[in-house]
């Protein structure tokens, strides 16, 4: 056979042509319609097809045209999804032809031949399956009942004769089309900028967009030049998945642009669950999609967490669990390390973002507030326009009523300041723990001794005033390591127990601890002097006695009751394996002097 064209054909026909031995042979050609992709049948619906030059022709033999050299006669049939051969549907024959089996009806051998050319319409048959197939079968051969001859040559043996093929249409889910373009949502940063889109195969990373030469685009501003920056209409492979991406041309940056993707189908749909890195579509998809570039969004984020350090069993007072947890209480979120997690959402509890409340620039900002999520994360995400001409934002944490975590081991605001090429600011945390947790512990002892000759030693030793608070000795003077945490009315300075009388006086030494990770600072210690409705302490000169550097605020008259107040202090972090500590000593007398 041979593919030819002509007679205003608008598709190439196939030439069937046999010189059959006798006038039972047969022959078959088969169209086999394969998936390129999967290599399965494809079934095509609407299948629909011409045959030509269905003709015959007279045999002349010794006494003329007695006989017929050839009548054509051609069956057409499809295989369906289910195996089975079914016929084609006749659409159109010329008048002379019948069947199936498709043959002229004339049996005269005398008559002359049907067609004047090669693709006249009397000798034409035209034909359309009602199903899918996935193959098609035209067997070709002689119609049966008749002798042949060829010319003068010996009966039986028909003549060269041939019929012409021509698919008219069909109809199937076309290989996927694609085309991807660049757009631009804001002024390029640089007008020099310029980008190349990209579609890359998933399975090698491969760019299969690399032959095309318009996918770069030109233009400045937010222009993009039409007909550049395209891949324009892309045939893929629909067993695959893709990536749609960009590369900056020249110097462009792409940190300094956010991109987003979309794609609208051929019926105008937007594709609503898009992933530009596992783009996949199938049979018959015909998508357009975009990359469209803007200035991107700042990301400002962090956690609100439980700065314990992993501690599942709080002490209240308990230093040394404390002091060796170097992730407890140290403002740092050791989630990975030290196990701690985000606080919990509880209604209230969120966090604004604002201007700081100490700058003092003409910018503007409009505050958000946002909740933390049930793990104790934020996260703000602004645009360009809402960042303005602000070079720093602060994030402040708001506390609902009644908050359990209601300490402190960070500041409740942190202020963020703004790179141009930084867009992603994460880990602004705001730790809290359990008032059980805190940091600043408070130890309170006293004990019982004799008024007159303790401020006696207190006016005249001025060793009082340098003692070391860790001596482990005994003071004759003033014995500090006496101090207990007992009842003080229960015990005197070298541990026997005695009843507090009017008279006597109380030493007390009220010691902060800070067993964190932190400094702690602006520390101010209030203490009451204790009265009944019988009796009250009266505080007595010295007012306090202070080697450890902890002064008073205010304190009541020498002799008179009322609360001691401490300057502000400062406890740094505890060095090695020991807490840092700071004590206030004062003394009272029960019951007043006579």
């Amino acid at each position: 056979g041979e593919t030819i064209t002509g007679s205003g054909l608008t598709a190439p026909v196939f030439r069937f042509w046999q010189d059959f031995l006798n006038g039972t042979s047969t022959a078959t050609v088969k169209y086999s319609f394969i998936n390129k992709f999967s290599k399965a049948p494809e079934y095509l619906e609407k299948v629909s097809l011409s045959i030509f030059d269905i003709d015959q022709e007279t045999g002349f033999g010794p006494t003329g045209p007695t006989n017929f050299e050839y009548i054509d006669s051609a069956t057409i049939t499809g295989k369906t999804k289910d195996g089975r051969t079914i016929a084609a549907n006749k659409t159109f024959a010329g008048p002379t032809i019948a069947g199936p089996p498709y043959s002229q009806n004339n049996t005269n051998p005398q008559t002359p031949k049907t067609c004047d050319a090669n693709f006249d319409s009397n000798c034409q048959v035209s034909v359309t399956f009602s199903e899918p197939v996935s193959e098609v079968s035209i067997t070709y051969g002689n119609k049966p009942g008749f002798t042949y001859r060829n010319g003068m040559g010996p009966l039986g043996n028909p003549g060269d004769q041939y019929i012409a093929i021509k698919f008219d249409g069909y109809c199937y889910k076309p290989q996927p089309r694609l085309i991807y373009t660049k757009k631009l949502a804001d002024p390029r940063a640089a007008d020099t900028d310029q980008f190349k889109v990209q579609i890359k195969d998933n399975a090698n990373n491969s760019v299969v967009t690399s032959v095309l030469t318009q996918t770069t685009t030109t233009g400045t501003s937010n222009v993009v030049t039409t007909g550049t920056g395209t891949t324009g209409l892309f045939k893929i492979d629909p067993t695959k998945t893709y990536t749609l991406t960009e590369v900056g041309a020249g110097t462009t940056n792409l940190a300094q642009y956010s991109p987003s993707y979309d794609c609208t189908k051929s019926d105008g749909t937007k594709v609503t669950t898009l992933n530009p890195n596992s783009l996949k579509l199938t049979y018959g998809d015909n998508w357009s999609c975009t990359v469209t570039n803007s200035k991107p969004k700042l990301s400002i984020s962090g956690n609100v967490f439980n700065d314990n350090g992993g501690i599942t069993t709080p002490t209240a007072n308990g230093i040394s669990g404390y002091v060796d947890n170097s992730y407890y209480f140290n403002g740092v979120f050791d989630s990975k390390t030290a196990g701690e997690a985000g606080i919990p959402f509880t209604p209230g509890h969120s966090i604004t973002l604002a201007k700081c409340e100490k700058d003092t620039s003409s910018s503007t900002f409009t505050p958000k507030t946002i909740d933390i999520n049930a793990d104790g994360f934020y996260q703000f995400e602004l645009t360009a326009a809402q960042i303005g001409s602000n070079t720093k934002l602060c994030a402040t944490q708001n506390e609902p009523a009644n908050y359990e975590y209601s300490v402190d081991t960070t500041s409740n605001v942190r202020e963020i300041t703004f790179d141009p090429n930084i867009y992603d600011y994460p880990g602004n945390v705001f730790g809290d723990v359990l008032p059980i947790n805190t940091a600043l512990v408070l130890q309170k002892r006293q004990y019982i001794t004799d008024c007159d000759t303790m401020r006696s030693k207190q006016l005249n030793d001025t060793s009082l005033n340098t003692q070391d608070v860790t001596n482990t000795g005994v003071d004759t003077v003033y014995p500090r390591e006496g101090f207990s945490k007992n009842d003080p009315k229960t015990i005197d300075n070298q541990g026997n127990p005695i009843i507090v009388a009017p008279g006597l006086c109380i030493a007390y030494k009220i010691t902060a601890i800070n067993r964190g990770h932190v400094p702690l600072t602006d520390i101010i210690i209030t203490d009451k002097l204790p009265t009944d409705s019988t009796i009250s302490y009266y505080l007595m000169t010295p007012a306090t006695i202070t080697p450890d550097n902890v002064g008073l605020s205010s304190a009541p008259a020498d002799k008179t009751n009322g609360a001691i107040t401490t300057k502000g202090f400062s406890l740094p972090v505890a060095s090695g394996t020991g807490a840092t500590t700071k004590s206030l000593y004062f003394n009272t007398r029960y019951g007043k002097e006579n």
